[in-house]
């Protein structure tokens, strides 16, 4: 039953409310709780326009009780106003407005209640985290006190940019629904600025501030010519930070050096991904967890030329097929030395495998498996490294490959009532489940429709019954890449137009009989009807967690042959190819979208409503790597909720991340 259908049904049952028997929220018992307005309980008015604004004040108003609730230390409370109840009335709210014409797709409702999770997790970090601080300082632990001092700097940090996400995602929603959340903004606004208080008294207590200055360096530079400067390192009165080794961070690298009598240092750093031209080049002291010194920066700029490496291969996969595990490992070098942090890329026929960086001594090792889509025709492995425009440049090597073709099955089953419905699965000869893969639907040898495979091999289609006394089913997939081809037949009884299709058996591909008497289905009809939609209507949108969605919409035909070229799409474990094709055009969405496939390749059900954080803790244990996941979500939590945004760089290795987490 569709949703306009269900719609009707509630609206039926609306009317048949006394106008005084419309719910009504009570007076609040203190002025921190907001009665929540009941979404089904409306004024019977049958206005649907009515019943999104009902639906819309329902979740403006949970915005603002949690934020009130965070703000009290309520933390569980806070996530749980946007939990399950949240979810349901989001999803009633972005179907009434579908069917009315409204333009709200619930994305603001939805970004809202995201930030509104983060900031939520941000506070609690914080103000556990400075539990534990006055709690050292009270046992006059005064190292413990100091590192966790500098944890609350950076905690302090993510509170306000988290502050900022929030309100402004309170104004989207405001100016899209005219919803009030103007107690919500003065809440966070409040709660934010009396952190902000407390982190500059304990700053003000522990630490004292730095400066970096740069005295000499070479104004142009290459791997083979590295930078080579000095520098001097003091406190915010000027007194040097003598005779002590220091930590320095360049780029992507940590350089420990020691400071002299007079706080004096000096450096050589080898560019690696350092952009080619002029380039601003950031030195960055780090100091120690429990030191009394904040760090400090210093910024300049310089010339960088770009140096082509040399690849060699020491080892590599010979042969695979679909799915098998393929692997490369060699080293990276320029004149013999060693090129560390930079970036690698193992592909097959264009399509990336794996993706990693070089270790301390030049050297890589990378593992992927092989998609469907690399065909059987590809004779070659390739390894390629560095980047355009970057200090270590484009190269590339080389190695022989196989690739084995792999047997496919495919199975058919079918139904006939209205329409004839056709399901099946596909997968592979050993068992392995085929997905996103163009299956094509014939009834007595002509082509009816073609849909694709979800996430468990598994498809469905509901095509016209055939004029005909028997029909010929018969599902084919085609083949691609380095999968065969493979299809399935059934014959069925067609009913005679005018009788009961129930007096019918339908034979499937077992040869079956299935007999449904009409009774049951008028009872059945008559026990929904009598419920009044309500229970339609809470149930919209909700799909098998553990099978996903089987799609029955039908493609219109590409072509009249069975064997017409069907676009794939990437399943979970395919190569990142989407986020990476949109990667210099929009690198925050490429993150986005990567982290999206990674939720979605090792999360479940369990963890959809999850934050970003939630997430992580919950898949860290199993995931393939855990530094790989912890990279991600730190790029992803910059993507979405900073508004700088992402660059390209930091988007591209947060998508390499995302291509090593299983």
């Amino acid at each position: 039953m569709n949703r306009a259908v269900a719609i009707a049904f509630l609206l039926v049952a609306l009317l048949a409310i006394p106008a005084g028997a419309a719910l009504t929220p009570q007076a609040a018992d203190n002025n921190t709780t907001t009665q929540h307005v009941d979404p089904d309980a409306t004024n019977g008015n049958g206005d649907l326009d009515a019943l999104s604004g009902v639906l819309e004040r329902e979740l403006a108003s949970r915005l603002r009780e949690s934020a009130i609730q965070i703000s009290q230390g309520q933390y569980e409370q806070g996530r749980d106003l946007l939990g399950d109840e949240y979810s349901e009335t989001l999803g009633k709210y972005v179907d009434v407005a579908g069917d009315t014409g409204n333009d709200g797709d619930g994305e603001s409702f939805r970004r809202a209640r995201t930030e509104q999770q983060q900031y939520a997790e941000r506070v609690q970090e914080y103000n556990e985290t400075r539990r534990e601080y006055l709690e050292a300082k009270e046992n006059g632990n005064e190292r413990r006190a100091r590192r966790l001092a500098r944890e609350l700097q950076r905690d302090a940090r993510n509170v306000t940019q988290a502050s900022r996400n929030v309100t402004r995602s309170y104004t989207v929603v405001e100016n899209e629904t005219g919803a009030d959340l103007s107690v919500a903004t003065n809440v966070t606004q409040n709660t934010t600025d009396e952190i902000q208080r407390q982190q500059a008294d304990i700053r003000a207590a522990e630490f004292t501030p730095t400066t970096v200055t740069l005295d000499e360096y070479d104004e142009s530079i290459s791997f083979r010519e590295p930078l080579s400067l000095t520098g001097r390192l003091t406190d915010e009165n000027g007194t040097a930070l003598a005779d002590r080794r220091i930590r320095l961070r360049i780029e992507r690298r940590s350089i420990t050096t020691r400071t002299n009598e007079t706080g004096a240092f000096s450096l050589a750093y080898r560019p690696v991904r350092l952009p080619t031209g002029t380039t601003a080049v950031r030195v960055a002291y780090v100091p120690d967890s429990t030191s009394v010194y904040l760090g400090s920066n210093a910024t300049t700029n310089v010339s960088v030329s770009m140096v082509i490496p040399t690849v060699s291969l020491s080892t590599s996969t010979d042969r695979a097929s679909y799915r098998d595990p393929v692997d490369a490992s060699g080293e990276v070098t320029v004149d013999n030395a060693a090129v560390s942090d930079v970036p690698v890329v193992l592909t097959a026929d264009g399509h990336v495998l794996a993706r990693g960086t070089t270790g301390k001594n030049g050297s890589f090792s990378l593992s992927g498996r092989l998609p469907a889509s690399v065909s059987t025709a590809t004779e070659q492995l390739s390894v390629r490294v560095g980047g355009d425009d970057r200090a270590i440049g484009p190269a590339s090597t080389n190695a022989s490959f196989r690739v084995e073709p792999t047997a496919t099955r495919l199975t058919v089953a079918t139904q006939v009532g209205d329409t004839l419905d056709v399901t099946g699965r596909l997968e592979t000869a050993d068992g392995l489940s085929l997905s996103g893969q163009p299956v094509t639907v014939q009834v007595n040898g002509s082509r009816v429709a073609t849909v694709r495979t979800n996430a468990t091999g598994a498809y469905a289609a509901s095509v016209p019954v055939p004029n005909a006394s028997v029909a010929q089913v018969t599902a084919v997939y085609s083949g691609g890449g380095n999968l065969n081809g493979s299809e399935a037949s059934t014959r069925l009884r067609i009913p005679a137009r005018g009788d009961d299709a129930s007096d019918f058996p339908v034979l499937g591909r077992n040869g079956e009989g299935s007999n449904t008497p009409s009774v049951l289905v008028l009872v059945g009809s008559l026990i929904v009807l009598a419920l009044g939609g309500v229970g339609l209507f809470l149930a919209w949108g909700r799909v098998s967690a553990d099978e996903g969605p089987i799609s029955s919409a039908v493609e219109e035909p590409q072509s009249d042959s069975p064997d017409g070229a069907m676009e794939t799409p990437a399943d979970p474990f395919e190569p990142l190819t989407e986020p990476r094709s949109i990667l210099e055009d929009d690198p925050t969405a490429a993150v986005e979208r990567a982290y999206a496939a990674v939720r979605q390749r090792v999360g479940d059900a369990s963890l959809e409503s999850a934050t970003h954080w939630e997430f992580y803790r919950a898949v860290e244990p199993t995931v393939s790597d855990a530094d790989a996941l912890d990279r991600l979500t730190r790029a992803y939590e910059a993507a979405a909720f900073s508004p700088e945004g992402i660059d390209a760089t930091t988007a591209a290795e947060a998508i390499d991340a995302a291509e090593a987490v299983r």
